[in-house]
This record gives structure tokens, sequence and C-alpha cells, in this order.
């Protein structure tokens, strides 16, 4: 198997051609109990329990590969003190980057070499803030792909386009209205 390329994601599962073990064979709804009573477990009493876990579901997977984060290229310290986020932290849908308003949006030249090797992206590292005063970014983006998805028609990227391009047009009364009447 050739090694992955720095920034990438490259698991292998050890388990693969394994009989099921029998704690495999337990009813879903028995399984997400079990996880949910353990997550509300505090710390200190999880702790002893971990290698009983592990005894019991030994099998792991392994090579994963972590990128460098975007505070390491230079200038992104400086906007972030303006407010601005990189895109990247919020969304794999970096190109809406270049839909934001103008007043809202930066970027700086990239310097990481994962993202450097990637076609898909131009050298730039894109950072966003809300172009609407009363939204987060998360909450801005949650507006952008509802406003988006709002509907069953086939989305192609040319609509997507033009649906995230209005949107982001919108006054902060209405994002915040729409927001406000699609939030879960």
């Amino acid at each position: 198997m050739a090694a992955p390329k720095p920034g990438s994601y490259h698991g292998v599962s050890q388990a693969a051609g394994m009989r099921r073990p029998w704690w495999g064979r337990v009813p879903q709804p028995i399984v997400a109990g079990a996880v949910k009573i353990w997550s509300l477990l505090p710390h200190a009493l999880r702790t002893p329990l971990i290698p009983f876990g592990r005894l019991i579901n030994s099998y792991q997977t392994t090579a994963t590969t972590v990128t460098e984060g975007p505070d390491t290229v230079d200038g992104v310290a400086d906007l972030r003190a303006q407010g601005f986020e990189p895109i990247e932290q919020h969304t794999g849908a970096i190109g809406v980057a270049e839909l934001w308003p103008e007043g809202h949006r930066r970027w700086v030249s990239e310097t990481r070499e994962a993202w450097l090797d990637d076609t898909n992206y131009d050298g730039r590292l894109w950072l966003v803030r809300s172009p609407w005063p009363s939204l987060s970014l998360a909450d801005t983006l949650n507006v952008l792909w509802t406003w988006a998805e709002r509907d069953e028609s086939s989305l192609t990227p040319q609509l997507w386009r033009q649906r995230v391009s209005e949107a982001l047009a919108w006054d902060d009364a209405t994002a915040a209205d729409w927001h406000r009447r699609t939030a879960r």
C-alpha cells in the first residue's frame, strides 16, 4: 500500500476478515443506550474501566495523518484578531468563501505543503466572518445550507452557487428570520 499524501486521512481496519465477536451481536438499541450512559459518566468513573473496554474490543484503527493547522500560515493570527476565521475549520465547502461579500472575506497565501499539493485549491487560505452581526459564523453557514437545500430540487453546482449568493445578499433581519425558522 502506498504511503498517504501529507494532509490526507488514511485508515487501516485491523478487523477485516475477522470473525464477529459475541458482543458484536448485541441489539443496536442496547448498544446505543450503553454508549449514552457511558458518555454521561464522569471521567473519574470511566478511567478505571478503560482497560476492560480494550480487552472486550481490542480492534483499533491506525495510521492517521494530521496536518498543520491554519494558524501556522503567516497572516492568519492577524486576521483572527479582526474577527475572521479560516473557512476550512467550519466546512469542507471551502469554495463558498469566494461567494462571500468582499468586506467579510480575506485570504492569505497558503504555505502548508499538503494544501499546496491539492489541485482542488488555488493556493489561498480563505478567512471569513459573518456578514450578519446577529449570527455567528456557524449560524451563517446553517442559513446558507438550509436556504440552498430548502426544497427537493436537483441541486447542481450552479444552482447551489446561485442560492448561496442570493442568501449572502440578505440583510441581517432577513438572515436572522430565516435562521429562527429553520434552526433545529
